[in-house]
């Protein structure tokens, strides 16, 4: 469809130009030479409000009024007096500013004697005004020469174009010529509406389809502001159709056909064009629905002029309008006068709502986002692994192809359904601040209110996510695959290098002047001391160093040793305060994962606190108690997406993230009140919150 568009804006090319007066005709015409202001507007200084004409400097008080019936033109107003002055107004000789009226009292009036009763005689100004205040000067509009309108314009019939013309004077402009469309339609079995009976059927029985394209497309081209042609409906005779079509396309720049252009026996219209009239068919069928037998051909005049040319449009009656406004309304606006660009239709962005599709697989699946990671999944899933044995590998894959996300120096949690006996499993792999670190210390490096600095390397906590791969493995996994296997393709990858992609790229690019300052190794993480393009391949022999280690030395070649010691040193040299006590006496902890049950049909599972998870929990208790309380309706009736579906979704987890921030921490340094804060008890506490507020859930 897209190539059928191109090639008629390409064949269709602007017919000659025409010199018309401007007024209410020219409004759908295209200017074909650029309009331009013969003097300046206005031409002298006039005032923008009503008031009286003044010399500044004056004083406040008293002065004589003159208006244009006692001031002779050209002469210059007395220092003594003040002309009155309209709006649009040119100022008199010897006058440089206007005070508006509301700035005036009258103190005199003439009388019926005087010959002017109830006219001002004297005025008294309250105020004083500055030279050139309420005036508009001379080209303040528009300066000679100036160009109010270039070719390619389009004179609309909104006004706009035509005023503007008329304020510069000009009375007469080159546009080029409107086409003027000749309309057919063809068939046996059509009939015309205005020759109907009121019913189609006769007393013998059926008596035709009314023709209701000439009737539809000929309201929507007169609507656009081109002329037409009706030349009625043509029945399936080859001699009628050759008459029709040569009568259309000697009095007409277009001719618009409907009907006739399928594969029937019937169907003329092709072969007549090429065969009879000596016409070339640029395309005779378009892929789409509705308007598949669309046809879009050129026509030489019998006269030696330009090429005429023909669309045969399908004949049912969507589909001829469809067609009508995808392939005729362009190629009007081109022979118009109109821009390639200009003429093409609009065409507007749509957004699908994004939703995650269901996958199926009937061995396994791998979901994550970079597809080298997703591969090193699959890999041992193929090599026998379970799903924990392969999170794994795809965990420690990311860290190679997204190392701006969270890798080997960061935390690690883990949610494992055991199919054979229905349970689920958590794994806590997350690690604590420093022992050392108390308020004093944050305070002393910055800390402001509740929050660390950004780049207060305290905010480091011990990484739990090596001891978490291992701990996975091991009690997890289905032991069909050693920790040295699941490693093997992110070792493989780090070592040979991965391309990076477009969005790993960006982040790594609004990284490069942290990762220059924040440690000696920074250069390990760049290529030539920048960050890597979008399609390089990057290596990272460090980390697969470090992994290797993880592989051959277990936690204590992470935790004590060398790696601990570059961990402490590099933080320690930043003015952090962990100390290498810190991770020697970190472990992975196996917890008892919590859930929430919504609706009665939907289980949500999650690792407890201090993981983030129970925020997703609270805030579907939330919900629930929002629909309890007739604030929103179930969440799964709602569209999803739509508006209203996000805001309950943003108002829920606003409130659930308060809660998080407030309770959530470590618990084994302060008690976190899991139960309470998913109880019903703890969701009705939101009751007068949400049933006192003005925004709250409300859609």
């Amino acid at each position: 469809m897209d190539e059928a568009m191109k090639l008629v804006l390409q064949v269709s090319k602007p017919l000659e130009t025409v010199k018309l007066d401007v007024n209410s005709r020219l409004a759908g015409h295209v200017l074909c030479e650029d309009v331009a202001a013969s003097h300046e507007l206005p031409a002298n200084p006039t005032t923008n409000v009503d008031g009286y004409a003044v010399q500044v400097p004056y004083k406040k008080g008293i002065f004589k009024v003159l208006t244009p019936a006692t001031l002779k033109l050209g002469s210059q107003v007395p220092a003594d007096s003040v002309y009155r002055i309209n709006t649009g107004a040119p100022l008199p000789s010897g006058t440089n500013a206007v005070i508006m009226v509301e700035d005036t009292q009258v103190d005199s009036q003439f009388s019926a004697e005087e010959g002017q009763e109830g006219e001002e005689k004297t005025v008294e100004l309250l105020a004083e005004v500055e030279v050139g205040e309420n005036v508009r000067k001379s080209g303040s509009d528009v300066r000679a020469g100036d160009k109010v309108l270039v070719a390619g314009d389009v004179v609309s019939g909104l006004g706009g174009e035509i005023g503007a013309l008329a304020f510069v004077g000009v009375k007469q402009v080159q546009v080029y010529r409107k086409p003027v469309v000749a309309l057919l339609s063809t068939g046996n079995e059509l009939t015309d509406l205005q020759e109907q009976s009121s019913s189609t059927q006769s007393s013998e029985g059926w008596s035709g389809v009314i023709d209701t394209n000439r009737p539809s497309l000929k309201a929507a081209i007169e609507g656009l502001g081109y002329e037409v042609i009706d030349l009625g409906i043509v029945h399936d005779n080859i001699d009628a159709h050759v008459n029709a079509l040569s009568d259309g396309i000697s009095r007409a720049d277009i001719l618009v056909t409907t009907g006739g252009t399928s594969m029937g026996a019937s169907d003329l219209l092709k072969p007549l064009l090429e065969r009879n009239l000596k016409g070339t068919i640029h395309f005779g069928r378009v892929a789409m629905k509705p308007g598949k037998p669309t046809t879009f051909a050129t026509v030489p005049p019998t006269n030696g002029e330009r090429d005429k040319l023909v669309f045969g449009l399908p004949g049912n009656p969507a589909s001829a309008l469809v067609t009508f406004y995808l392939f005729v309304l362009p190629a009007l606006r081109r022979l118009g006068g109109w821009s390639q660009k200009a003429a093409e239709l609009p065409r507007v962005p749509v957004e699908f709502a994004s939703r995650r599709s269901v996958v199926y697989g009937r061995k396994g699946v791998v979901s994550c986002t970079q597809p080298l990671a997703a591969e090193a999944g699959l890999e041992i899933l193929r090599k026998g692994g379970n799903a924990a044995d392969a999170a794994v590998a795809v965990s420690a894959a990311l860290n190679v192809t997204e190392p701006t996300s969270c890798g080997i120096g960061g935390d690690a949690f883990c949610l494992f359904y055991d199919a054979s006996k229905k349970t689920v499993q958590a794994l806590n792999g997350s690690g604590r601040s420093p022992k050392a670190l108390s308020i004093d210390v944050a305070r002393k490096n910055g800390a402001i209110g509740k929050q660390l600095t950004e780049r207060d390397l305290n905010s480091v906590t011990v990484p739990g996510a090596a001891a978490a791969w291992i701990d996975t493995v091991a009690s997890l996994g289905n032991g069909k695959v050693t920790f040295g296997e699941v490693m093997a393709p992110a070792i493989r990858l780090a070592e040979e290098g991965a391309p990076v992609s477009e969005l790993t790229a960006n982040s790594w690019k609004r990284s490069e002047g942290l990762i220059k300052s924040a440690s000696p190794s920074g250069d390990s993480m760049l290529i030539n001391g920048r960050a890597p393009l979008p399609g390089e391949v990057m290596r990272l022999p460090d980390l697969a160093r470090t992994f290797r280690a993880l592989v051959d030395e277990g936690k204590k070649g992470f935790y004590t040793g060398r790696i601990a010691e570059a961990i402490v040193e590099l933080i320690k040299s930043k003015g952090g305060v962990m100390e290498l006590s810190d991770l020697a006496e970190h472990d992975t902890e196996f917890v008892d994962p919590i859930k929430y049950t919504y609706a009665g049909e939907v289980t949500l599972w999650e690792c407890p606190p201090n993981g983030q998870g129970i925020t997703a929990l609270m805030a579907l208790g939330i919900l629930e108690a929002a629909e309890e309380i007739g604030k929103i309706k179930p969440l799964l009736e709602m569209k999803h997406n739509s508006v209203e579906y996000l805001h309950a979704l943003i108002e829920a987890l606003r409130l659930a993230f308060a809660d998080t921030q407030y309770y959530v921490s470590d618990p084994k340094v302060a008690k976190v009140p899991v139960e309470e804060m998913l109880s019903k008890a703890s969701t009705e506490l939101l009751r007068p919150l949400s049933e006192n507020s003005e925004t709250m859930f409300m859609i």
